[in-house]
């Protein structure tokens, strides 16, 4: 299996799993183009230059959990959303345990992205998290609540 390779200072997915890159798309655009996770070391070779280095699943998703944090206490709810989501898709094992948090987050930032572009853009968002969770009540109640309003 492939891994994630570090290239210019940014993570570029390499097959490591589809939907990775399917939900970052849809989260991508709320995003700012500044950068909140903290920055890994840089890594030269023996020539001087920069050296591409392979990191593991829970490498990733401990860097994406990081910033979760980190936007969580900023009060940042599109970007702490984005990063739990990644987490859970690198490692479905952490759902379990982070279900609630990641329905409350969602329950929050769909209100704010309906209130800054509008109906069908939550729409969508709430396509891609219906995908990810299709046996949820929860997504399923929250997405009646919406369109009841």
């Amino acid at each position: 299996m492939k891994e994630l390779k570090r290239r210019g200072g940014s993570w570029a997915p390499q097959g490591i799993i589809l939907i990775h890159s399917s939900c970052w798309l849809v989260f991508n655009k709320h995003l700012n183009a500044k950068r909140s996770m903290p920055r890994r070391p840089i890594v030269r070779g023996q020539n001087g230059r920069t050296k591409t280095t392979l990191v593991t699943r829970t490498e990733v998703a401990e860097h994406h959990l990081q910033a979760f944090e980190l936007c969580q206490q900023r009060g940042e709810i599109g970007r702490s959303f984005s990063h739990l989501s990644l987490v859970l898709c690198i490692l479905p094992s952490l759902k379990t345990e982070y279900y609630s948090t990641y329905l409350q987050i969602f329950e929050q930032w769909i209100g704010k992205v309906e209130e800054d572009n509008g109906f069908q853009e939550a729409m969508t968002i709430f396509e891609v998290a219906i995908n990810h969770y299709p046996e949820s009540p929860d997504l399923h109640h929250l997405l009646a609540k919406i369109l009841y309003r």
